[in-house]
C-alpha cells in the first residue's frame, strides 16, 4: 500500500509539472490573439487588367492604404490611395473595403460598414478619382447598399430603404428608379432572406456591359408570413419582424425589370406567368440588349434560359435542362464575346461537366467528358480556347486543376498531390496554386500560364 501512494504521488506530481510546463508554452492568447498556429494565407487577389499586376487593401499603423503590387515579384509599385485623403472631423475615414472602376482611374471605397444579413451590408461609399485626388460622397442621405460603379464610369449605383437609385457623377446627381420600396413588403433592386440565403447572392441588380441599362429584381414578399425574433445584450431585449417563408408556404413574389438610364422608364422581362417560382440568377450577355434570366420550378429540378430585350422586354426561351430530382444553381453560365455561343456546366450525364451550345440552345460539344466531376469552373480564354477547371479524376478524395482546349486536349496544371484550387488572372497569364493535403499546411504558388512556376 505504501508503494501504491509512493507511485500515485509520483504520476500526480508529475502530471502537475506537465500542466505547469504545458501552461508556460501554449496560451489562449498565443491561439487566439496572436494567431501563433494559424497557417498564413493569401490574401483576395484582385488582378488588374493588363493580367501582370494587382491591387490589395494595406492596413498598417498610419492607416488603410490600397496598392499596385508587380504579380510576379510580389512588389509594390504604386500607391493607390493613402488614408489621409478623405477626413472625417479631422480623422482619416477608414477603407473596409474598395472597387476599381473598369477602366481602373477611379475607386469606390466603402466605409462605416454594417451587417444586416450573412452576407448583406450597408455603408457610406466614395469615388476617388486617382489622377487629380479628388472624391465625391456617393450619397448624403443616408447609407448605401451594393454601391457599384457602371462600367462606361458615369454612374453609380445603389440600394436605400427597398429602392433602387443612381448617381450621375458628372452632374453630382442622385436620382431614384424605384418607389414603392417598402419594409416587409417590396424589395428593388436587393434581394430577400430566401435568395440571399439559399441561392447565395443579394444584389438584385446588375449593369449591361455598356452602361446604358440596369436589371434588377422586384420581390413582392408582402404575402410572406412573419417570424418574429428576439434580439438580446442590452437590459431590454429588442424584437423584429422578419418575412420568412417556411418550407411550403407562400414566397416572395418576383420580377425583373430592365431600366433605360436614357429615357428613364424601365421594362419588365416577360419570363413566364407562373408566380410560384424562383429566379435564381440574371446575366447580361456580351449583347447589351440581351439579358438571359434564369427560371426555376418551385420543386427547383426544372431550369429554364430565356433571352429578353432591353427595349420591350419581350423573351424568347432558348435553353432548358431538367432532372428528375433536383438542379444546382450556379455561376458558370459563360457567354463568348462572339454572341453566338454560350458554356454551361451540367450533370446531365451523371456527372459534371462542361459544355458549349449556341445561342439557340443546340449543343455544339462536351469540352469535358469521364467517369469524374468538375468540381469548380474557372473560366474560358476565349482568343485561345482553353477552357480551366478543378476536377477529381483521379479520386473524389483528390482534386486537381486542369485545362481542355475544346477539342478535348486536357492537360494538369498542378505539380503536387492532393487538394488544389486555383485563381486566374484576367487575361489568363499568371495563375495561384493553394495546395493542401492531410499533413501539412497549405501552399500558395504562382504559375505562368505554361506551367512555369515563379514564386511561393
Amino acid at each position: 500500500m505504501k508503494l501504491y501512494r509512493i507511485a500515485l504521488l509520483l504520476f500526480l506530481s508529475a502530471i502537475t509539472s506537465a500542466t505547469q510546463a504545458q501552461k508556460s508554452e501554449l496560451t489562449l492568447e498565443d491561439i487566439w490573439a496572436n494567431r501563433q498556429f494559424f497557417a498564413s494565407g493569401l490574401p483576395e487577389v484582385r488582378a488588374m487588367k493588363d493580367g501582370k499586376h494587382f491591387s490589395e487593401l494595406v492596413t498598417s499603423a498610419t492607416g488603410t492604404y490600397i496598392v499596385k503590387n508587380e504579380l510576379s515579384s510580389g512588389k509594390t509599385v504604386d500607391t493607390l490611395y493613402k488614408p489621409d485623403i478623405i477626413m472625417l472631423d479631422g480623422k482619416p475615414v477608414a477603407v473596409a473595403d474598395y472597387q476599381l472602376s473598369d477602366d481602373e482611374t477611379m475607386i469606390l471605397l466603402s466605409t462605416e460598414i454594417e451587417p444586416i444579413y450573412r452576407h448583406s451590408t450597408k455603408g457610406n461609399n466614395y469615388v476617388y478619382t486617382i489622377a487629380d485626388k479628388s472624391f465625391l460622397a456617393v450619397s448624403p442621405n443616408g447609407k448605401q447598399m451594393y454601391a457599384t460603379i457602371s462600367p462606361n464610369g458615369k454612374m453609380v449605383a445603389f440600394v436605400r430603404d427597398n429602392n433602387l437609385f443612381v448617381k450621375d457623377l458628372n452632374k453630382n446627381a442622385e436620382k431614384q428608379i424605384t418607389t414603392d420600396g417598402k419594409k416587409n413588403e417590396i424589395i428593388n433592386g436587393a434581394t430577400d432572406w430566401v435568395y440571399e440565403e439559399e441561392f447565395s447572392f443579394d444584389q438584385g441588380y446588375q449593369w449591361s456591359p455598356d452602361g446604358s441599362h440596369i436589371a434588377y429584381y422586384r420581390f413582392d414578399e408582402s404575402k410572406v408570413k412573419e417570424f418574429n425574433l428576439t434580439y438580446y445584450g442590452q437590459l431590454y431585449p429588442k424584437e423584429e419582424l422578419y418575412k420568412y417563408p417556411k418550407a411550403g408556404e407562400e414566397n416572395s413574389k418576383v420580377e425583373i425589370y430592365i431600366y433605360n438610364l436614357a429615357s428613364g422608364k424601365p421594362v419588365k422581362a416577360d419570363v413566364n406567368k407562373e408566380t410560384d417560382q424562383y429566379i435564381p440568377r440574371i446575366k447580361w450577355t456580351n449583347d447589351a440588349s440581351k439579358l438571359c434570366v434564369m427560371r426555376m420550378n418551385r420543386l427547383q429540378n426544372k431550369l429554364e434560359l430565356y433571352l429578353c430585350d432591353a427595349t420591350t422586354g419581350s423573351s424568347n426561351l432558348f435553353f432548358t435542362e431538367e432532372n428528375a430530382a433536383y438542379l444546382e444553381v450556379g455561376d458558370d453560365l459563360t457567354f463568348l464575346t462572339n454572341k453566338k455561343e454560350f458554356i454551361w456546366t451540367s450533370t446531365q450525364d451523371g456527372y459534371n461537366h462542361i459544355y458549349l451550345y449556341d445561342m439557340n440552345g443546340k449543343l455544339k460539344r462536351k469540352i469535358t467528358s469521364g467517369k469524374w466531376d468538375v468540381t469548380s469552373f474557372y473560366g474560358f480564354d476565349e482568343k485561345n480556347g482553353i477552357v480551366y477547371y478543378q476536377a477529381a479524376i483521379k479520386s473524389p478524395m483528390e482534386k486537381g486543376v486542369f485545362s481542355s482546349t475544346l477539342s478535348g486536349k486536357q492537360r494538369e496544371m498542378n505539380p503536387a498531390a492532393g487538394t488544389n484550387s486555383a485563381v486566374f488572372t484576367k487575361g489568363f497569364q499568371y495563375y495561384f496554386i493553394t495546395n493542401s493535403r492531410i499533413n501539412m499546411p497549405p501552399v500558395v504558388t504562382l504559375y505562368n500560364i505554361a506551367g512555369k512556376k515563379v514564386r511561393t
